[in-house]
């Protein structure tokens, strides 16, 4: 049986998107078992289509994303740091590493600050 990341990597490439960035805390839970309210900080899962997930949270929080039983990458940001620039970074570090197109077909998607999603068609 497929695991939910699975499934979600399997629309992934039939549609063709190389990752989406799951950003509600319900919807991060139900991938991660990960519960948490992280009021403005910001708490997602980025899953790729070709390479293993990321989960980006509050520093503080990584241990408790352990402990819920993530095994993948944790990417953790302090409130003084800008946590989207990290996304940015951990986002083209895996690109690299996978099977991506150029990157001027990347396509930003922003309905707000708080839910921007990364989404990638060839």
């Amino acid at each position: 049986m497929a695991t939910k990341v699975e499934m979600i990597q399997t629309y992934l490439q039939q549609q063709n998107i190389d990752a989406a960035f799951i950003t509600t805390p319900d919807n991060v839970f139900y991938l991660s078992g990960f519960e948490s309210d992280p009021h403005e900080r910001l708490l997602g899962i980025m899953v790729f289509k070709n390479t293993t997930p990321l989960m980006i949270c509050p520093k503080m929080e990584v241990p408790d994303a352990k402990a819920a039983g993530w095994n993948f990458s944790i990417v953790g940001h302090d409130d003084q740091e800008d946590a989207w620039e990290i996304l940015k970074k951990c986002f083209f570090r895996k690109r690299s590493r996978s099977n991506f197109s150029n990157r001027e077909k990347t396509r930003h998607c922003r309905p707000s600050r708080k839910n921007r999603i990364f989404i990638r068609r060839r």
